[in-house]
């Protein structure tokens, strides 16, 4: 899991954890700007990730970015 991830999306952090990061077919996927959006946000508290971390990624800006090595 690269720092991103862990720091801001905050996963398995619990509660703190963004609920608009998901894990697709070709990794981890930020799905806040996506049709995905208002189901997620009707999840509310039957969600165990349940905060809203940053501004949020296009579809393939977050494949790139949630899923890349951390840097050396």
């Amino acid at each position: 899991m690269n720092d991103y991830v862990t720091d801001t999306c905050k996963a398995g952090q619990g509660h703190q954890c963004c609920r608009y990061l998901i894990l697709g077919g070709t990794g981890f996927e930020c799905a806040k700007l996506t049709s995905m959006r208002p189901t997620l946000d009707n999840k509310g508290d039957n969600m165990t990730a349940r905060d809203d971390n940053c501004e949020g990624l296009v579809n393939k800006e977050s494949i790139v970015e949630l899923n890349r090595e951390n840097d050396v």
